[in-house]
């Protein structure tokens, strides 16, 4: 038996008779859930600067995004857990990059779950696994290039009532679907 985080995968190992199945991170509500925070932040990411990520924060500062950083690389550093979870609770929108490493594939993460439980907007690449997990649009949202980031990105910003319904949906699906006991029950089931 193998769990796969990618639907490409269950259908490569089935094809080699392997029983396989689907079975994309979790959350832990127990870590990620939001604080009694006011949303200051307009635009938050969290993660580690490399590959395309400098050029794309750097390109959305250029377009007017006042988009705040944090993270291994960063001038912000390495962030304690605590800090990590008051940024995520201060964020309207929490901007993530879908591609692994220096690819343009992309694939499943835990921040794909973490993020939404926190109930603000989570906005990354399109990922056809993430579209099985989620309404997009109305739970988490996704851009495919430059131009709907931006266009994304103002919108929510003219709008935060939408973007914070959206990060309420995302935060009940994931309690619905999306943690970690959910996927044990998967597993044993």
């Amino acid at each position: 038996n193998i769990t796969c985080q990618s639907s490409k995968d269950v259908l490569k190992y089935e094809s080699a008779g392997a029983r396989a199945l689907f079975l994309p991170p979790g959350a832990n509500p127990n870590a990620f859930s939001p604080l009694p925070l006011p949303r200051d932040i307009p635009v938050s990411f969290i993660g580690q600067c490399y590959g395309a990520r400098p050029q794309g924060i750097n390109w959305l500062r250029s377009q007017g995004i006042q988009i705040q950083v944090f993270g291994k690389g960063w001038p912000s550093g390495e962030l304690a857990f605590s800090d990590i979870i008051a940024i995520y609770s201060r964020s309207m929108v929490n901007l993530g990059f879908g591609f692994l490493l220096d690819s343009f594939q992309t694939g499943l993460k835990g921040r794909d779950f973490e993020v939404p439980l926190m109930g603000g907007l989570y906005l990354t690449t399109y990922n056809h696994d993430l579209a099985d997990c989620f309404i997009i649009g109305e739970e988490i949202d996704c851009y495919r290039n430059e131009t709907e980031l931006r266009s994304k990105l103002y919108y929510y910003m003219e709008h935060p009532d939408i973007a914070l319904k959206i990060g309420a949906a995302g935060r009940n699906r994931c309690l619905r679907d999306h943690t970690w006991t959910n996927r044990f029950k998967t597993i044993l089931n």
